[in-house]
């Protein structure tokens, strides 16, 4: 025989509340309002008001402390004898380079590449490629120290 005071829900079917408002000052149970809020936010390099430590230390100049090389492409050596701007016959130095602006900022270049020119060059240094690309057609890589 049912009787209503032994009526029950099913098992789970059920959830406590959540009892939130008790307490004094803010927001108790309830959090802030704004940033603090939403979901998925961090407070970046906040720490407590101490200036973060990206802010403490220095900012870094770089890592490198050599001397810098200019790669220069024989393929653009190439295209500036076909344009009769570069002389093949006479040797290929820093400054001709300099002048017609292939290389810009810095003091010392390097070869790279192949060409298909006879050509006498004088760099800081060149890669095996062009190196043997240049004394294939008994050209000449004056490497300076």
């Amino acid at each position: 025989m049912l009787v209503l005071n032994d009526l029950r829900d099913k098992p789970g079917s059920t959830k406590k509340y959540k009892r939130v408002g008790r307490g004094k000052h803010n927001s108790p149970g309830h959090g802030g309002k704004g940033q603090t809020a939403r979901t998925g936010v961090a407070l970046g390099n906040f720490q407590g008001g101490q200036t973060p430590i990206e802010r403490r230390l220095p900012k870094h100049r770089s890592f490198y402390t050599g001397d810098r090389l200019a790669t220069v492409s024989l393929t653009s050596i190439d295209r500036l004898i076909e344009a009769k701007r570069i002389d093949p016959s006479k040797e290929i130095v820093f400054e001709t380079l300099k002048n017609l602006k292939v290389i810009k900022k810095v003091a010392k270049f390097k070869v790279v590449g192949s060409t298909v020119n006879k050509i006498i060059i004088e760099a800081n240094g060149a890669s095996k490629g062009a190196l043997e690309s240049i004394e294939k057609l008994s050209g000449k890589v004056n490497l300076k120290k």
